[in-house]
């Protein structure tokens, strides 16, 4: 087995870099496969047909018509089709929303926290799925215009569909608007999954974040009921298990790529949150 492979979206030419659409059905690499990969992108998915499940970060999520999914940045996925699936998916950088000016607007979205259900099943408000796949097919015409300022238009569609899935998901009761403190923590999160295999110590989280370390813990607290290092321990144990499930790298390997200075160190940390050793987790994925 090799690395797990990082994808990134397609470029349309050299200015249009932070956006992708499509069918499902006719979907790239990064869209829909069986193999295990991560991105560097959001991913919006409204399944119209077929059955199966996706694997994000080893929890499955039932696949079904009428489902909206959103996958983050760093999380590593799988497609287990049992019916062929159909429709339509958006791929998109926060960086779309920073070149136009939307960046608060992102903040905003609840149903991207990291902490948020990735998936919501619409079981007979036709209504309701109609105006998702609008809003896809808008997206979808807006993308592939020549039109002036059809970048911006893309954007103001996808902005559409953003509002609509918040407040799918708050009906949904999966999250609410996020308070002060689930913002920090959103945000604290995000970092993690992305600095984690680098930074252990939780005075880089709290310097960047521009808070005291004791005003992070108390915030994670707040949020999850659990420490700030905790949370930071379960995103390293996370990309461990990355790592075990798609590589052949050995794990002195793994516990170097995760600056654990000490192998025997990162096997006993790896047992007593999973409780299975390294090796173990391993062969058990493997088999499955």
């Amino acid at each position: 087995m090799t690395e797990i492979p990082t994808l990134h979206i397609p470029q349309k030419s050299d200015k249009d870099y932070h956006f992708w659409v499509g069918k499902l059905e006719e979907a790239p690499e990064f869209a829909l496969s069986d193999n295990l990969r991560r991105h560097t992108f959001y991913l919006a998915i409204w399944v119209l047909s077929g059955d199966g499940h996706h694997v994000i970060d080893f929890e499955k999520v039932r696949i079904q018509p009428q489902t909206l999914i959103f996958v983050r940045p760093g999380q590593v996925q799988q497609w287990l089709i049992d019916r062929p699936i159909t429709g339509l998916y958006c791929a998109f950088d926060e960086e779309i929303f920073q070149v136009f000016g939307a960046h608060l607007f992102f903040k905003e979205l609840g149903f991207l926290a990291p902490f948020a259900n990735p998936a919501v099943h619409i079981a007979k408000d036709l209504d309701q799925a109609q105006t998702i796949q609008s809003f896809f097919e808008k997206i979808d015409s807006a993308f592939f215009s020549t039109d002036w300022a059809h970048g911006i238009e893309v954007l103001a569609w996808l902005q559409l569909l953003c509002i609509y899935a918040q407040r799918m998901f708050e009906e949904d009761r999966s999250i609410q608007k996020l308070t002060p403190s689930q913002q920090i923590t959103s945000e604290f999160l995000q970092l993690a999954d992305s600095e984690a295999m680098h930074n252990h110590n939780l005075s880089y989280y709290a310097g960047t974040l521009g808070i005291t370390i004791g005003h992070l813990t108390e915030t994670v607290k707040e949020v999850y009921g659990t420490s700030a290092g905790e949370l930071l321990r379960n995103r390293l144990i996370l990309e461990a298990k990355r790592q075990l499930a798609q590589t052949n790298q050995t794990i002195t390997e793994i516990a170097e790529k995760l600056n654990y200075s000490d192998p025997s160190y990162f096997s006993r940390a790896f047992k007593r949150e999973v409780g299975q050793t390294p090796g173990s987790f391993r062969q058990e994925f493997r088999r499955v």
